[in-house]
């Protein structure tokens, strides 16, 4: 027997394949977004805004997180990030501010606990 504890559980399959997934989405859209002229701004804030929500699904419908705060924190995290890309495609602005982005800070924060 092993007395020595861990320092992570290991993620399940399907939940860390939902983590790599996020993290590949979260960086797809910023070099999506980043230097866009601002006539094709809308579009790609759209088509980032649908592959948001089919990660944060996925993370909803992948069992077995083994940080159920640090989970909890990456769905809110993206969440606000989402609201935070479709006011950028609503309100225009300079594209490298999603790069300061407080619900991409807070949800690379939460990968960061999450991924062993």
């Amino acid at each position: 027997m092993n007395f020595v504890p861990h320092r992570r559980r290991p993620a399940e399959p399907a939940y860390s394949d939902a983590l790599a997934e996020t993290r590949v989405v979260l960086a797809s859209t910023c070099h999506r977004l980043v230097n866009c002229s601002s006539s094709r701004l809308p579009g790609r804030a759209v088509g980032s805004l649908c592959e948001l929500q089919r990660a944060a699904d996925h993370l909803q419908l992948a069992t077995k997180a083994p940080n159920g705060r640090a989970h909890h924190e990456l769905l809110e995290a993206l969440h606000e990030f989402q609201d935070e890309v479709a006011e950028l495609a609503r309100r225009g602005g300079p594209s490298e501010a999603i790069l300061r982005s407080r619900g991409l800070q807070r949800a690379e924060r939460a990968l960061s606990r999450l991924v062993t």
